[in-house]
């Protein structure tokens, strides 16, 4: 019930993964991994809502419209830790 869309955004540039008007998604309990290439240096946010409800989001959210604490990482080549959405 709990099914999650997710994109991650640049904020030094205008770029969103995976792109092209779609976006991941993690069924209910899945974990996944989402490897991207970045630019070094460069600030990613993830944003990530609730199938069918914008409104339950976390990080900056649906469309990169919200403030965050934590949800940003910096591209240096490495992994980020995992992240668990928990609704």
């Amino acid at each position: 019930p709990n099914a999650m869309r997710v994109e991650l955004y640049s904020q030094d540039r205008d770029y969103v993964w995976p792109g092209e008007d779609k976006d991941y998604f993690l069924d209910d309990g899945e974990t996944k991994q989402l490897p991207i290439s970045c630019n070094a240096g460069e600030s990613i946010c993830y944003g990530a809502w609730v199938d069918g409800d914008e409104g339950t989001y976390w990080g900056v959210g649906p469309g990169n419209t919200e403030k965050c604490e934590d949800c940003c990482y910096t591209c240096s080549g490495g992994e980020t830790e995992e992240i668990e959405l928990v609704p």
